[in-house]
């Protein structure tokens, strides 16, 4: 039963529900196994185009940029007090 219903859904609509109730156990477990080759096919080419962006994007590779002393902005110091006096 749940080949069934796991071969009309991932088959994304290629498959309705009644022709797979009616396929032959063999042909839908055949059908089942390439579905899932060619899903494990898929995610292993996304592992690996992310192995590619988190190399070229990895902060520790990554130089950083010595900006000049004189373009740093200077830190105002504060023209008020943050703290209250207390009540005495």
């Amino acid at each position: 039963m749940s080949e069934v219903w796991e071969l009309a859904y991932f088959g994304q609509g290629g498959f309705p529900y009644e022709q797979v109730w009616n396929m032959p156990v063999t042909t839908r477990r055949a059908f089942l196994r390439m579905i899932t080759d060619h899903v494990k096919r898929v995610r292993a080419a996304q592992d690996e185009q992310n192995n590619v962006i988190t190399e070229h994007t990895d902060p520790k590779s990554l130089k950083r940029v010595n900006i000049p002393d004189h373009l740093v902005p200077k830190q105002p110091e504060p023209t008020y007090v943050s703290k209250a006096k207390g009540k005495r």
